[in-house]
C-alpha cells in the first residue's frame, strides 16, 4: 500500500461532550434534568432529597451535577443536624429520625436517578434540530451524550459511534473523586447523628464513583482499534473535566494521533479570560500525554468549524 494513500483514509475522531448537544439549542443542561424532575410526579421527591441530602443550593448542584455527587461527606451531614438539632432530647430525637429517614429514602436514589435519566433523555426532542457542525458522517465519534444527535441530524452510522457514557435505556454518571472525606464531627456534636446516617453518606459517596476505569476495559478492542484508523482527534463541547481524562490517555497511547484540535467555547463563570481557558485546556491535554507539538486549542470565536 502507498504509505500517501494510507494516510489519506484516515479517519478523524470526535470526542463530543456535552457542548455538542447545547450548540444546538437542545435542552440537555443538568439545570434541564432538574426541571424534568421538577414537572414530574414519579420525581419531584428526588429534587428536595437531593438537594438535603448535599445542603446543595440549586445553583452549585445543578451547574455541575456530576462533580457535586462527589461532595457529600460524614461532615456536611453532620453540620446540617447540628445546625437544625438545638440542644434539648426532643430536638436530638428529631435530629436522629430525620438522619434516618434521609438514610431510608437515599437506599434507592442511584436506580432511581438513573430510572429518570432515561426518561428525561427520551423526552429530549430533536424535531426542530438543524446540523451545526462541519462535520463528515463517515469519521468517527465518541461521544459523552445520551441522545442520538449524531444519529438523527448528522445521519451518521451506529456502527461509527460510541456513546461511552451509555444511551437513553443505560446511562453511565457520577463523580471522579477517588477518596471519600471522613472527617469526623467535633465529640461535643456528635450526638445529632446516628452511624447510619454517616455510613449513607459514605455508601452513597462510593455508589455515584463513575467506574472510568472499568468503562475503559469494557471496550479495550474498541481503543485498540483506533491504531493505524485515525490520523487526528477533534474535541468539541467537552471541558475536559480531569474525571474523563483517562479516556484521552487511552486514545493517545493506543492510536498516537497526530494532532489533538479542541474547539472550545468560551466560559466566563469559571475563566476570567479567553487566555485562562485556553491555557487550562492545554494544561489538561498535556496532562494526558500528547506532547505539545501536536496539541491546538482554538475558541470557537477564532476559527469557524460551522457549516456555511
Amino acid at each position: 500500500m502507498d504509505p500517501g494513500n494510507h494516510l489519506a483514509e484516515m479517519k478523524t475522531l470526535y470526542f463530543l461532550g456535552n457542548g455538542f448537544d447545547i450548540a444546538h439549542e437542545i435542552e440537555s443542561r443538568y439545570s434541564d434534568f432538574r426541571d424534568f424532575m421538577n414537572e414530574s410526579k414519579e420525581y419531584d421527591d428526588l429534587v428536595i432529597m437531593l438537594e438535603e441530602l448535599y445542603g446543595c443550593t440549586e445553583t452549585n448542584l445543578w451547574c455541575e451535577f456530576e462533580t457535586a455527587l462527589g461532595l457529600i461527606t460524614g461532615k456536611e451531614i453532620y453540620e446540617d443536624a447540628v445546625e437544625s438539632a438545638g440542644k434539648d432530647e426532643e430536638l436530638e430525637r428529631e435530629a436522629r429520625m430525620q438522619q434516618d429517614i434521609m438514610h431510608w429514602n437515599a437506599s434507592n436514589i442511584r436506580e432511581r436517578l438513573a430510572d429518570a435519566f432515561s426518561d428525561w433523555v427520551a423526552e429530549i426532542s430533536l424535531d426542530k434540530v438543524k446540523p451545526f457542525y462541519d462535520i463528515n458522517p463517515k469519521d468517527l465519534f465518541l461521544t459523552f451524550n445520551y441522545t442520538e444527535t449524531l444519529e438523527k441530524i448528522y445521519g451518521v452510522p451506529q456502527t461509527n459511534i460510541l456513546h461511552i457514557h451509555g444511551n437513553q435505556s443505560n446511562p453511565i454518571f457520577g463523580h471522579g473523586k477517588k477518596e471519600y472525606d471522613d472527617a469526623w464531627p467535633p465529640e461535643k456534636d456528635a450526638w445529632v447523628i446516628t452511624d447510619e446516617a454517616v455510613d449513607h453518606a459514605r455508601d452513597l459517596f462510593k455508589q455515584f464513583i463513575k467506574p472510568v476505569d472499568r468503562i475503559i476495559k469494557d471496550h479495550e478492542m474498541y481503543f485498540q482499534g483506533l491504531k493505524g484508523t485515525i490520523g487526528q482527534v477533534v474535541i468539541i463541547g467537552h471541558s475536559l473535566g480531569e474525571v474523563d481524562l483517562p479516556y484521552i490517555e487511552k486514545i493517545q497511547t493506543e492510536a498516537s494521533p497526530s494532532l489533538w484540535t479542541d474547539y472550545f467555547h468560551r466560559d466566563t463563570e469559571r475563566y476570567a479570560t479567553k487566555q485562562d481557558q485556553h491555557d487550562a485546556l492545554v494544561k489538561a491535554l498535556l496532562s494526558c500525554g500528547i506532547p505539545a507539538d501536536k496539541i491546538k486549542v482554538v475558541c470557537d470565536e477564532d476559527e469557524n468549524i460551522y457549516l456555511k
